[in-house]
């Protein structure tokens, strides 16, 4: 119950500063593409006690859109719409000569993510929640591939997601900043079908299967345009206006 409560809070935390905002501040909108790039990891505490495996810290990546509405206040509420290719493997040690090697766990997300950026001179600080649809899984264990991992697996997941950058360069026509997020699941990545499996660890006896938590470090880069921005006009009144100016 404690752990919906947390996923439930923060999209409405994020909704609730949007709506709050737009009530009275100015406001301008812009459109960018973002990328990033960064260790990602499967963690799960009975896999570090294991006797047969030893984690590795593999790097991901993510690409794609994103919506930012700007506040006079140094407020934004940003709406990004990233794909991500991610990547956890472990040592195997045992059941040499067959099952022995690297177990590769790699798979394929679309992630929507809805966060408060606060600005600041340049700086901004940024917090909310992600949603991670899971496209694909694919599982190896040296040269042996496993079938069927996508029913192991979860199908979504939410994570809450804490950033913080700068901007580099800004204009009217367009801005660049840089910046590092950290992500941390909220729910098992894997299915009631792969825990009772032992997934990730299918050969490991010594394993317990738990909450495997997918977590994540990037380094990030931004490029935004501006689209358009609400601004009075007369008697008072607030229009929408195109554009950067």
């Amino acid at each position: 119950m404690e752990k919906f409560m947390k996923m439930k809070f923060l999209p409405l935390f994020a909704a609730a500063m949007f709506v709050f905002q737009m009530s009275y501040a100015q406001t301008w909108f812009e459109l960018g593409a973002k990328g990033g790039f960064g260790p990602t990891a499967l963690w799960e505490s009975n896999i570090s006690d294991s006797d047969l495996h030893d984690m590795n810290i593999n790097s991901g990546y993510k690409y794609g859109l994103n919506v930012t509405t700007n506040f006079d206040n140094g407020g934004a509420v940003v709406f990004e719409l990233l794909f991500a290719n991610s990547k956890q493997t472990y040592d195997f040690d045992g059941l040499e000569p067959i099952l022995s090697g690297t177990n590769s766990v790699e798979w394929k997300s679309t992630n929507l993510y809805l966060l408060y950026r606060m600005v600041n001179r340049g700086a901004f600080f940024e917090i909310g929640p992600k949603m991670s649809f899971v496209n694909s899984v694919d599982q190896t264990l040296g040269n042996f591939e496993f079938d069927g991992m996508d029913d192991a697996y979860a199908d979504n997941y939410f994570s809450g997601v804490l950033g913080f950058g700068g901007y580099l360069f800004g204009s009217r026509d367009f801005t660049l900043g840089l910046g590092l997020r950290f992500e941390y699941a909220f729910q098992n990545f894997t299915s009631s079908t792969g825990k009772d499996n032992n997934y990730p660890l299918p050969y490991d006896p010594t394993y317990d299967a738990g909450n495997l938590r997918n977590i994540n470090v990037y380094g990030t880069i931004e490029f935004k345009i501006p689209i358009g921005r609400i601004a009075r006009i007369k008697c008072g009144q607030r229009g929408f206006l195109f554009g950067g100016g």
